[in-house]
């Protein structure tokens, strides 16, 4: 039997990378994008980790509830937060920067359901710029621009 994950995130963009790269790697996922539907996930598809996004509305409320209540007090969390430290890593918080790098995400999710696996495909990159790619977009716009310019004097 495939393992459940309940992706809870209020960004549409990183709640799908993340369902893309679990389903590849043979989880079964469902996406919950309020606190609404979070609960009617969690009750219905009965998930065996939750990968909560703490930048989604009331998840703090979620995230001490789903750890007081007495059916879902032992259900593995995994969150994504915007502020991240590397101390996060030595007191074994089960945390992930947004977006989160698959490779890790893939890594944690297998770890908190005590699996070891290796990846079945290839997990997708998350939609990040570097600097690089960011700089020649700046200098491209500023050629347009200045193309522009010239075209309207003439």
């Amino acid at each position: 039997m495939r393992k459940r994950v309940l992706v809870a995130a209020s960004e549409r963009l990183i709640a799908r990378l993340v369902q893309v790269n679990l389903e590849r790697q043979g989880y079964e996922v469902e996406l919950a994008f309020d606190s609404d539907s979070f609960w009617e996930k969690i009750t219905a598809f009965r998930p065996d980790l939750v990968v909560l996004d703490m930048g989604m509305p009331n998840s703090e409320q979620l995230k001490a509830k789903l750890k007081t209540t007495e059916a879902t007090k032992s259900l593995p969390v995994i969150t994504l937060e915007h502020r991240f430290s590397p101390q996060d890593f030595w007191f074994g918080n089960l945390r992930l920067p947004k977006p989160p790098s698959p490779a890790e995400l893939m890594k944690m999710v297998a770890g908190r359901l005590g699996e070891e696996r290796l990846p079945e495909q290839p997990v997708l990159k998350s939609p990040r710029l570097s600097l690089f790619a960011i700089f020649l977009l700046v200098v491209l716009l500023m050629l347009a621009f200045l193309a522009l310019i010239m075209f309207a004097r003439t």
